[in-house]
Order: structure tokens, then C-alpha cells, then sequence
């Protein structure tokens, strides 16, 4: 825009440099999409790859999977799986990949983010593409027993449907209240 290229003169007036070189236009990219994945539920990943170009082009791909910590950083690798995608001129090409929840589950620990990365080479060109997947967690309800008032001891209820086709074991449930209640745990087996 022009008040970007009147940001960019001045900072050059007080002695930043920019690289003014011209970029090559781009023949081929690829995105990654995916619709919202509850916990536990199979993860469909839709990687588009798109060709600008006037040939068709043969990509070799990769596609890593892993499970990652809030900060970004990699927890565990689970999925490694390569694939070869032709894209026609001027077209997309899309490839649907499906990731089990038995592939992820036994890695995910008590996170809930997936990390995919897709990478491609055709020719002298190679792409690559992103993609963070935040599981959605079971929705726990909290029901308060009585009249809820301040200094008066009441009981709380916490419930959730479990949406796997297995029995859960080893559950270690956490719950405070800031400044009414200290942290307690109760552990189910």
C-alpha cells in the first residue's frame, strides 16, 4: 500500500536497509486444511497443491506428523508417510489424508496440539506447508449443589461423557477455586 511505502522511505532516511530485489514468481504451493477434531475422533487433513505454471508438475511429498507442547516445541513424532501428486497447468490437486486417532492417542500424553508438515520437490521447485491442529477436549460440566454463598461450605458435581469406545483408567482430576478453594486432586482408577 502507499503508507507502507511511505513507512518503508522513511526508515530508509533514518538508515535501515531493505532488499529491493525482485522476487521469482511462484509455480507451485500447497496448503494444508482441517475442519475442528474432538479429542479422540480421526484427524482429515486436505492438502491442496496448487501448480501456476503452464506444465503439469510430478511432486515427491512428505508428510510428518507430531504431537507438540503449548510453546511449539516437539513432544514426539507419530506419523511419517510419503506420497507422489501430479498437478495439471494452471490447476490444484487436492489429497485427502486421514490420520487415526490410534496413530496419535498412545503419543498425545496430556497435550492436545498436532503438528503437520507437508513438503514437496518438483523439478528445481520444492514447497512446504504448516498446519497446527488444537484438539477439542471433552466439555465438562460443574453443578453446585444448595445456595452458593460466600464462607459457607457447598458441593461441586463435575461430570463429562467420555467420547472414547474405551473405558478410561488412571484419570487424575484437578479443580480449584481462585481464592476460595485450594488446589485438590481426586485420582480415579
Amino acid at each position: 500500500s502507499a503508507e507502507d511505502n511511505r513507512t518503508m522511505t522513511r526508515a530508509e532516511e533514518y538508515g535501515c536497509e531493505r532488499d529491493h530485489s525482485e522476487l521469482p514468481d511462484v509455480q507451485l504451493s500447497v496448503v494444508i486444511t482441517a475442519e475442528p477434531v474432538q479429542l479422540g475422533q480421526d484427524v482429515n487433513l486436505a492438502v491442496d497443491f496448487q501448480n501456476h505454471g503452464e506444465f503439469p508438475k510430478t511432486l515427491e511429498a512428505h508428510l510428518s506428523g507430531s504431537v507438540i507442547f503449548y510453546t511449539g516445541v516437539t513432544a514426539s513424532d507419530f506419523k511419517a508417510l510419503d506420497f507422489t501428486v501430479t498437478v495439471p497447468a494452471n490447476q490444484t490437486e487436492r489429497v485427502m489424508l486421514k490420520i487415526t486417532a490410534e496413530e496419535y492417542l498412545p503419543n498425545l500424553g496430556s497435550q492436545l496440539s498436532l503438528n503437520f508438515v507437508v513438503t514437496g520437490q518438483a523439478d528445481d521447485q520444492s514447497v512446504t506447508a504448516i498446519k497446527v491442529i488444537d484438539l477439542q477436549a471433552p466439555v465438562l460440566t460443574m453443578t453446585v449443589s444448595g445456595h452458593p454463598q460466600v464462607q459457607q461450605e457447598m458441593f461441586v458435581t463435575v461430570s463429562f461423557t467420555n467420547p472414547f469406545n474405551f473405558p478410561l483408567e488412571k484419570v487424575n482430576l484437578a479443580m480449584e477455586g481462585a481464592g476460595l478453594m485450594t488446589h485438590r486432586t481426586r485420582y480415579y482408577r
